[in-house]
């Protein structure tokens, strides 16, 4: 308690203006006043294994109209803890996500927060709030770090634990009061590309701290708070601000294209761009397509209620030109200065439609889509359409399954009577290897594999008894005979089934196994992260 209160004293003399340092390095108390201001509590509400429980970090807003930057895993539905003597990431689904401004003072408020970005790779995550910041920090610059530099992290080190009221037995929902240390970057931190990954500190980083701001004196950031050597005394870590600006500017807006590829023969690409961090009010906006075969195509953006839109008309390949696999679209929003605001570039795919095949027939069409029916879990012929957008177009496995087809001379794909035959599939499935990863030991992996295609066997016969007994009666006396003929076929293999069925419970019952519905993965029970987990 003593310790806790002396550094709640430091904190407030550090509030009130930071001395300098033997360095002579400080940062101004109107800076940290503007830090402190526009640092925030981020707290997170997850379930796991039916329980919920509270989790806490760090944000502040980047933005006047309530954006906040955080880590991606003070937000995430994945959390690493320590199950079987080693690390492991579990699912644990974040139900609420909730912003405390003012944190620990009679000034507070909580906000309701959507995630609006998230990277995982750079463990950073971008939240909205309906609600002003009563002060923000910009991240639209890549300030210098320098080795020895004085810095300062401000943050909510061990979340609630410092919450005051709640030590002294008051209010069990009290939030804490916001902390600030300060220190020296010890290490530049580089990936094999050379740029700058992470600012190494000894300034004081703790659980709790992950998502809040590096200072340097002039009270820019620097980085932000992501990691910690356990049980090391004073290696912090925050991520580089040129990775923090590098996201900014990727989810300064949403650009959306349909379709998502470049078809020959060419056809009008619809691009939308929706602001997210930019101000975009004055700016103007072109789009430009460009590749090795064609054209380039420059179009302007036009603006309608907040959202800017174009057609880029896709012109025809030069005649000669070596096809080009994919083209650049480049989307640049330019002030009424000349500044550029935003620059940013996509890559699209070159779809040949004339290269996706034809499905022929020397059928019936209308005979052979009942036997689809029949056999092939009531896909209609909608299904050999493709769809408007490149996104939803179907292939031929998808359409076909697990049926055998074979190509005409003209390089068509036919189906025929022979291959109808054959839609009755083979009573075999391949689960994914994934299903079984969190399983260490061989044996149990074995026993959940045959546990799981006989169950699956069991159901799926019952499944096209089912589906033929509706036929069995049929008026067409095509369908009806072929249904007959598969329902005496699968009635036969309903008994087998069903003992090979009970033999695989029997075998997997008492093993302490669970599969975990939602992520369709086997666990040993004790370990499993899911709320509704099946047990054999």
């Amino acid at each position: 308690m003593v310790t806790t209160r002396c550094h709640l004293v430091a904190i407030a003399v550090a509030a009130l203006g930071l001395a300098a340092t033997s360095n002579g390095q400080s940062i101004s108390p109107e800076m940290l006043s503007r830090a402190t201001r526009a640092t925030v509590l981020v707290k997170a509400r997850r379930v796991y294994r039916g329980s919920y429980f509270p989790s806490s970090g760090t944000g502040f807003f980047i933005t006047a109209d309530g954006h906040v930057l955080t880590n991606w895993h003070v937000i995430a539905d994945q959390i690493e803890t320590r199950l079987f003597g080693r690390e492991r990431e579990i699912s644990a689904k974040v139900l609420g996500l909730e912003v405390v401004i003012d944190s620990g003072t009679s000034r507070e408020r909580a906000v309701a927060a959507l995630v609006v970005a998230r990277d995982r790779k750079r463990d950073l995550a971008l939240l909205k709030i309906a609600s002003q910041a009563p002060a923000f920090l910009d991240v639209s610059r890549s300030p210098d770090v320098a080795l020895t530099e004085k810095v300062w992290v401000v943050g909510f080190p061990f979340g609630d634990l410092l919450a005051m009221a709640k030590q002294e037995g008051g209010n069990e929902e009290a939030n804490p009061e916001l902390s600030v240390s300060s220190g020296t970057v010890t290490s530049l931190r580089h990936d094999a590309s050379g740029a700058l990954k992470s600012v190494q500190t000894d300034a004081a980083v703790n659980p709790g701290n992950s998502g809040g701001p590096m200072l340097n004196s002039e009270g820019r950031v620097v980085g932000v708070v992501n990691a910690r050597i356990a049980g090391g005394e004073g290696v912090g870590f925050a991520i580089a601000p040129n990775q923090v600006r590098s996201f900014v500017t990727e989810k300064a807006m949403r650009v959306e294209f349909r379709p998502t590829v470049v078809y020959r023969p060419p056809e009008p690409i619809e691009v939308t761009v929706s602001p997210i961090l930019t101000d975009l009010g004055g700016a103007s906006g072109t789009v430009r397509l460009e590749g090795d075969d064609i054209q380039s195509v420059n179009v302007p953006l036009s603006q309608n209620t907040g959202v800017w839109t174009a057609t880029i008309p896709v012109p025809e390949r030069a005649v000669g030109a070596p096809e080009a696999e994919s083209y650049v679209a480049e989307v640049r929003f330019v002030a009424p200065t000349g500044r550029t605001v935003v620059s940013r570039r996509f890559r699209l795919k070159a779809l040949d439609l004339s290269s996706i095949p034809r499905v022929d027939s020397d059928r019936d069409a209308g005979e052979m889509m009942e036997d689809r029916r029949i056999l092939g879990n009531s896909i209609s012929i909608s299904d050999y359409t493709k769809s408007e957008h490149a996104a939803g177009r179907k292939t031929l496995s998808d359409v076909a399954k697990n049926v055998k087809l074979r190509r005409s001379a003209s390089g068509s794909v036919v189906i025929d009577d022979h291959t109808v035959e054959n839609l009755s599939s083979p009573l075999k499935r391949e689960f994914p290897q994934e299903r079984y990863s969190q399983l260490d030991d061989p044996q149990y992996r074995k026993l959940a594999k045959k546990y799981d295609l006989a169950r699956w066997a069991y159901y799926e016969i019952k499944r096209r008894l089912q589906v033929l007994g509706s036929y069995t009666d049929d008026t067409n006396y095509r369908l009806r005979n072929r249904a007959r003929s598969l329902y005496r076929q699968y009635s036969k293999l309903q008994g087998q089934a069903e003992q090979q069925f009970a033999a695989a419970t029997a075998r997997i019952k008492g093993k302490h196994l669970v599969l975990c519905q939602q992520s369709e993965r086997w666990y040993f029970e004790h370990a499993a992260p899911c709320s509704d987990p099946f047990v054999p």
